[in-house]
Formats: structure tokens, C-alpha cells, sequence
């Protein structure tokens, strides 16, 4: 994809969200809403957030997965980014009932300006999400690896996240904020600040009593989390427990050693952050990373890769799933990945990299930092094809060999999960500090991490042998039998 600037990207969004506004008529709404959520229960939605609510650009969220492709593995799973949004806005709301009820006094706050700000950073904060969610940010996250360099404010923020401030601080949005929101239900919202706490930016100099109300939307324990927990493992099927109510109720803020006043939670609560960490680990590994979700996500890469409709981030925007699962005009290669999706066609296993397949467990840092880049993925799938047609007589397409090495799941909790524990020096504490946050992740990475050569069911021996061969060679190491095994081959 082309490098664009700060400049170019501001650009392409005003004009991407003014065609969404231009003919959209605001919805002027008299009175709150209920809106019933099948993991919240009943929650009250004020006229204001139905209007932006209302607004297209998040109602297309509506025909955006959740969990991309994890319905196809998990058929319950297909609960969209909509649901998800209507989660984080409400529970964001509680979190800052929480905290003004313990500190209304010593926060010396408009508590109705934090609240009212937090509730529509929850609308927008996913506003900026591609077709399918994180599969198709997958693809583009590092078209602003240059932008998070020279900005501050995007330097640790995610691909859509980066799409979601452009958007809620883009021109169109700022003067709808000022015409309808403000003008006419006389709410004062900061779009430039709601930009931050999407993305996770606190100023020092400026905002530092404010960090509190950024990290309730962009935090080691943010209501995106807390909703997403229990959301994809209620639609999942998967049986998760998080006490959302104790956490609540031990939620408090602190001055850290930097004077900025941290989100966090009294030490009677740590036990929901024990729940966090755990839930964050097993959906990783019993959803996230299932080896057919990821199979399945193979396929839609390509599509996104190698279909003439996405040059820059910013396409990805006019997608919704549907849209692109019936894309046409596309070569017969996309064609064809496209009717595997539709009647759910999935690749096999047929080879697998992970510490215990390998005769030598330190060898697979190496395999999983080669194959982040993609030309080196194409290059080694190029050279199992070869080889087949070579060594084994048989003619199989590259494309239809794919390669599969998932990240490494991120527990920043461990760093950034503030304790409030009076007596100790600071007066708080890490979570690692109380709970061995770093050691289950280790311990994950090295026992339940797996990455996969995938390809059709008829080519699995084929791809087996030779994807046992090429990455041997290519990376003069040795494989033990288990890497064929648990795919299954004999």
C-alpha cells in the first residue's frame, strides 16, 4: 500500500465522512431511549447518543462481525460491532457512576461533562473498523507505522483506532457535533478529546486529571474489554465468569508518580482483575486462535490482499461484510476464495510450528519474526509448491497453500493495571506485583502458541512433506514427528 501523510489521511476522512453526512437528516429525538442488550439487560440511551447512534457511519457497524470469522467455527459467534458499541457505551457510564459516587468531592469535576464525553468516545471508538473486524486490519496496520512515528497522540494506538480518531475529530463530524449536538441538545462534547481517549493519548501538561476518564475508554481494564469479554464468550458458547458488579464496586482513581489521576481498583477487587487476564487468555486460545477461525481468516486475507478494491486504509470503510462476500468484478482467484467462504469450504492443517515441534524450542522466535513480514511468507509457499511439483509429482497452486503465524496476545494489564493499596510506598501497586501475570503469559507463548501450514483436504500429505522440507532449509532447523501429527497426517 502507498505511504500517505497525517495530511493525506485527514483529507480522505473528511471526505469519507462528509459523503455519510451529507445526506443523512439527524434524527432529533425528545426523549431517552431503552435499548435491551442481551448481555446488559435494559440500559437508557439519552436523545443525544441515539442521534449519533442513528448517524450511518455507525449503523454500518450493524454488518461489521465482532469476531470476523469465528461464526464459522463457532455458529452463535456472529454478533456484530453494533451490539458491541451499545456494550462499551453503557458500561462506560456505569464506570463513571462508580467513580463520581466515591469521589464527587475530591475530583472537583463537571461530572456530567466526563460522562457525557466517555458515553460517545464508547459510540465512535469503533467507528473506524474495516470489513470483518481485525481481519481486514490485519492486512492494513501497517500502512501508519510512519504517522505513529511522527505523531505522539497515534504513537501506541492500533490501525482502526488511528481510523477511529481521524473520524471523530474529522471536519464534517465537528460540525454536526456543533450544529446538532450542541446547538441543538446544548451538550458540550469535545470531539479533540473524545479523539484521545480512543486512542489512548494522555496529555500531561493539559489533561493529566483527565487520565482517568481516557483509560475508562482506552485502558488496561476499559469498558471495551469488560464488554467484549463477556459478549464474545456469551455468543460463543464459551463459559467465562468476570463479576462485573465487584468490579464496579471497587473501582476508584489515584495520583500516580506522574500527578495524573490513573484509573484504578481498591485491592478487595483484584480477583475481576484475576478474571480479566484469565478470560483475556482462554478466548484467546479457544477462539481467537482456533486453528479453523484462523484457517478461515487465510482465505479472507487473500481477499483483501490480492482484490483490486483495497489500496488504502481508508477503502476499507465502503465494506461491510456482506459487501464483500458478494464483491464482484474480481479474478477468478478471489472468485474462488470467496465461494470457500460462502459454503464455508475451510483449509486443513497439514503442518504445524510451535515450541513443541520443534527439536529445538528457541528456534521459534526466529520462525515467528521472519514470517511477520509478508514477502517472506510468499516466498517460502512459492517454495512448497515448488517442491511439490519438483519432488512428488503433483501440480498444487500457491494459492491455495496458506500460512498461518498469529501475535503473541499483549497482557499490557500486567504494566498498567494500577492497584490501590494504601500503605505501600506509592500507595498502590502493578498487578504483576500480586498476581503472575508475566509468567501465564510466558507460559502461554510457550505452550499453547501454534502456527499452521494450511492448504485443501486433497493436498494435505503433499503440503505436509515438502512444508517440513522448505522450513527446515529455510531456516536450518529440525522438526519432530508431532508436526505432522497433530495435523492429523500419518
Amino acid at each position: 500500500m502507498p505511504e500517505l501523510t497525517e495530511n493525506d489521511y485527514r483529507g480522505l476522512i473528511n471526505e469519507y465522512v462528509y459523503s455519510q453526512l451529507k445526506d443523512c437528516k439527524a434524527n432529533i429525538i425528545k426523549a431517552p431511549k431503552v435499548i435491551h442488550d442481551s448481555v446488559h439487560g435494559t440500559n437508557i440511551f439519552y436523545p443525544h447518543e441515539i442521534t449519533l447512534l442513528d448517524l450511518p457511519i455507525i449503523q454500518r457497524l450493524r454488518r461489521i462481525s465482532q469476531t470476523d470469522v469465528a461464526s464459522y467455527v463457532f455458529p452463535a459467534g456472529n454478533h456484530n460491532r453494533f451490539e458491541h458499541t451499545i456494550g462499551v457505551t453503557a458500561i462506560a457510564g456505569q464506570m463513571v457512576d462508580a467513580i463520581f459516587l466515591k469521589h464527587r468531592d475530591c475530583l472537583k469535576q463537571d461530572k456530567s461533562f466526563i460522562f457525557n464525553n466517555c458515553r460517545v468516545a464508547a459510540i465512535l471508538h469503533d467507528c473506524g473498523h474495516g470489513p470483518f473486524s481485525h481481519l481486514s486490519e490485519h492486512v492494513y496496520e501497517k500502512s501508519f507505522e510512519s504517522i505513529r512515528q511522527k505523531n505522539p497522540i497515534l504513537s501506541g494506538a492500533s490501525a482502526h483506532e488511528i481510523l477511529s480518531y481521524y473520524i471523530a475529530t474529522s471536519e464534517p463530524l465537528k460540525e454536526f457535533n456543533e450544529r446538532i449536538i450542541k446547538g441543538i441538545y446544548e451538550i458540550e462534547i469535545d470531539l479533540d478529546f473524545i479523539g484521545e481517549m480512543i486512542v489512548g493519548y494522555i496529555d500531561k501538561s493539559q489533561k493529566s486529571t483527565y487520565a482517568y476518564a481516557i483509560e475508562i475508554i482506552n485502558g488496561a481494564f476499559d469498558a471495551d474489554k469488560l464488554d467484549y469479554i463477556l459478549r464474545d464468550s456469551h455468543s460463543t458458547g464459551i463459559r467465562m465468569a468476570l463479576d462485573l458488579p465487584r468490579l464496579m464496586y471497587t473501582l476508584d482513581v489515584i495520583k500516580d508518580l506522574d500527578g495524573l489521576i490513573r484509573l484504578a481498583i481498591d485491592i478487595s477487587g483484584v480477583s475481576a482483575l484475576e478474571e480479566i487476564v484469565f478470560n483475556k487468555m482462554m478466548l484467546t486460545s479457544a477462539l481467537y486462535h482456533h486453528h479453523k477461525v484462523r484457517a478461515a481468516g487465510c482465505i479472507l486475507k487473500d481477499v483483501f490482499r490480492f482484490s483490486d478494491k483495497f489500496h488504502l486504509p481508508v477503502d476499507y470503510l465502503n465494506y461491510t461484510d456482506d459487501q464483500v462476500l458478494n464483491l464482484d468484478n474480481v479474478n477468478e482467484v478471489i472468485k474462488s476464495h470467496l465461494l470457500m467462504l460462502k459454503n464455508r469450504n475451510v483449509p486443513k492443517r497439514a503442518f504445524c510450528f510451535s515450541s513443541r515441534t520443534l527439536k529445538r524450542v528457541s528456534d521459534l522466535k526466529n520462525i515467528m519474526s521472519a514470517l511477520e513480514d509478508e514477502d517472506t511468507r510468499k516466498a517460502i509457499i512459492e517454495n512448497i509448491a515448488l517442491y511439490i511439483e519438483d519432488n512428488l509429482n503433483k501440480k498444487i497452486s500457491k494459492w491455495h497453500i496458506w500460512i498461518d503465524s498469529p501475535k503473541t496476545p499483549k497482557f499490557k494489564e500486567a504494566t498498567t493495571c494500577i492497584i490501590k493499596s494504601e500503605g505501600t510506598e506509592k500507595n498502590y501497586l502493578l498487578l504483576r506485583e500480586v498476581f503472575p501475570t508475566d509468567d501465564w503469559a510466558r507460559a502461554f507463548s510457550e505452550n499453547k502458541w501454534q502456527g499452521f501450514v494450511y492448504t485443501l483436504p486433497e493436498y494435505c500429505e503433499e503440503v505436509s512433506i515438502a512444508s517440513k522440507y522448505v522450513f527446515e532449509q529455510v531456516f536450518e532447523i529440525e522438526f519432530n514427528e508431532l508436526s505432522n501429527r497433530l495435523c492429523k497426517i500419518r
